[in-house]
C-alpha cells in the first residue's frame, strides 16, 4: 500500500493471512536445535519489504544485538512450502527464486540447553522500525 503526501510517498507491505504488523518471518532457528548443531546453525530471517537501507539486528536472550549479513538466497521457508505442499500449486511452479530480503547470522555456539527468545529488529531506510521473537529450545 503507497501512501502520499505531496512528492513524497511512503509504502507498507501487508502479508496475507496475517496481521498487518507481522512484517519479518523468523525462518531458523526452528523450535529446536542439539547442542551438537550450533556451530553450525544460523538465524534467518525475511524482512518482506526491506528497502536498500534496512538495517537488520538479532538478540538471544538479553545479550548484546548482533548487526545481522544481508544475503541473497532462497527463503528456507518458501522452499519447504513448496516442497511440502508442491499439490497446491500449479505444474509450472517448479522452484523457489532467490530474494533480497533475507538476512542471517550464525547462532551463538554456547547457548545452554533449554528455552530461548531470539529477537529480530529491522530499521528501513524511512526510520520504520519492525520486530519479531520466537522462541526455541536447545536440546542435548
Amino acid at each position: 500500500i503507497f501512501s502520499f503526501k505531496g512528492n513524497q510517498f511512503d509504502q507498507h507491505f501487508y502479508p496475507a493471512n496475517q496481521s498487518a504488523d507481522y512484517q519479518i518471518r523468523i525462518s531458523r532457528p526452528n523450535k529446536s536445535i542439539k547442542t551438537d548443531s550450533l556451530s553450525s546453525s544460523q538465524i534467518i530471517v525475511n524482512v518482506f519489504n526491506a528497502d536498500p537501507e534496512t538495517e537488520v539486528y538479532c538478540q538471544i536472550d538479553n545479550s548484546d544485538r548482533m548487526l545481522m549479513m544481508q544475503k541473497r538466497m532462497k527463503d528456507p521457508f518458501a522452499v519447504d512450502y513448496l516442497k511440502n505442499n508442491r499439490d497446491q500449486f500449479p505444474w509450472w511452479v517448479t522452484k523457489v527464486s532467490n530474494t533480497s530480503h533475507i538476512w542471517i547470522a550464525d547462532l551463538p555456539v554456547k547457548l545452554e540447553t533449554g528455552q530461548h527468545t531470539v529477537k529480530i529488529s529491522a530499521i528501513d531506510g524511512k526510520n520504520n522500525i519492525f520486530s519479531q521473537t520466537k522462541i526455541f529450545e536447545v536440546l542435548e
